[in-house]
């Protein structure tokens, strides 16, 4: 099979009329970091290009392991074969002479490793030159026999349609041989095949519905293995307080003193976390004294009453000697997500506010205070014990 691959991902400025915005989270990484964790994890592939006008994209794509290729806004009204084939004569040098190229348009963020594998054992395995992602669509009808656009039907005609079904190209990905594209200069050449996909994993996401049911079906896909989500060296753990160590409510007296409720399994489980070496942290915008009291008996380090938690967190990030990449971030609401962003795996209770979740690899099955940090502690405590095992 051939292995010197190349992933181009071109991600279009506009979709129509609208602007697109491939640094949207979803399921916890921007739609962008998606493909290129994807295209990253696909066997025969070496180097990911993320083509795009939009530079906002630079640092999420470069985060998850992919070169820029910046283009003219002009050049995205072109035909894509004329594009990259542009694209890839401009940057001759950086094209380490790919034996092959997996072409990806960055609207259609749902399909995986082992999908675009199929595209490149399909291209090695039957006689063609190029094979297109396709999905299968219903093919029923009604026998015409007019010449315009109306068709008036009879009772019988109305009982008995066509049916069956047509395989069509989705417009997702196609693989095919680089030296195929760069003798003709176009994408689709020579002898095409088609490679059918589920239709759930086929279709782009334009619209605000469109991205909640790619967010069920990538969480569904991370359900399988949550660990694989983590970072594979794990080193510390920062935990807000309000809605992750606690169920976001709160107790006041006449007197107005507050009081929280905690769940006393996430003692032991933070126990055995804190003995396996992880550093952990609770770092809180909250200001009562309840929350140094808990971590004090917990036997964690706390920071509170931090406005700026982002600053603040990178700071004892680089006092541990701990990279931002090798950190799980827990938090539950808004003014927690600059740090769940900046580090390797953001984490959330299931009751977490929805802006949280968007920006979560991990969506905990419990509600804060309610065995979320047991639930945590329990998943990385497994897959550290996995690693020793393996390693």
């Amino acid at each position: 099979m051939l292995s010197n691959g190349l992933a181009v991902i071109v991600a279009h400025t506009r979709d129509g009329d609208q602007k697109t915005n491939y640094a949207e989270d979803l399921a916890g990484l921007p739609q962008i970091a998606q493909l290129v964790q994807a295209c990253k994890a696909t066997t025969g592939i070496n180097k990911v290009w993320v083509v795009t006008a939009d530079p906002a994209l630079a640092e999420p794509a470069g985060r998850a392991g992919a070169d820029m290729v910046l283009i003219e806004p002009c050049d995205e009204a072109a035909p894509p074969d004329a594009m990259l084939l542009r694209t890839l004569q401009k940057h001759e040098a950086k094209r380490l002479a790919a034996d092959l190229l997996l072409c990806v348009d960055a609207a259609f963020p749902l399909l995986r490793a082992q999908d675009y594998e199929r595209l490149l054992v399909a291209l090695h395995e039957l006689p063609v030159d190029c094979v297109c992602a396709a999905l299968s669509v219903p093919r029923s009808g009604f026998p015409s026999t007019a010449q315009s656009d109306s068709l008036v039907l009879t009772t019988s005609d109305l009982v008995a349609p066509t049916s069956g079904s047509w395989l069509v190209e989705s417009g997702a990905a196609c693989a095919l041989r680089a030296s195929t594209f760069r003798s003709t200069g176009k994408l689709r050449a020579g002898r095409i095949a088609l490679q059918r996909f589920e239709t759930q994993r086929s279709l782009p996401v334009s619209s605000a519905l469109d991205r909640a049911l790619a967010e069920v079906v990538l969480r569904q896909d991370a359900q399988a293995n949550l660990a694989a989500l983590l970072p594979k060296q794990l080193k510390a753990v920062v935990f807000d307080f309000d809605g992750v160590m606690t169920d976001n409510a709160v107790w006041v007296t006449q007197e107005g003193q507050e009081s929280v409720r905690c769940d006393r399994g996430d003692g032991m489980g933070l126990g055995m976390l804190k003995a396996s070496g992880v550093k952990l942290l609770i770092l809180s915008k909250e200001r009562n004294p309840v929350v140094t009291a808990r971590a004090k008996k917990l036997g964690i380090e706390c920071l509170q009453g931090i406005d700026n938690k982002l600053d603040e967190m990178q700071r004892w990030l680089a006092q541990h000697d701990v990279a931002a990449r090798d950190t799980v971030y827990a938090g539950n609401d808004v003014n927690d997500l600059e740090c769940m962003r900046h580090v390797g795996c953001a984490v959330c209770p299931q009751d977490a506010h929805a802006s949280a979740r968007m920006a979560s690899r991990i969506v905990l099955l419990r509600d804060g205070g309610r065995g979320a940090v047991r639930e945590l502690c329990d998943l990385i405590l497994e897959s550290l014990a996995s690693a020793t095992d393996f390693g």
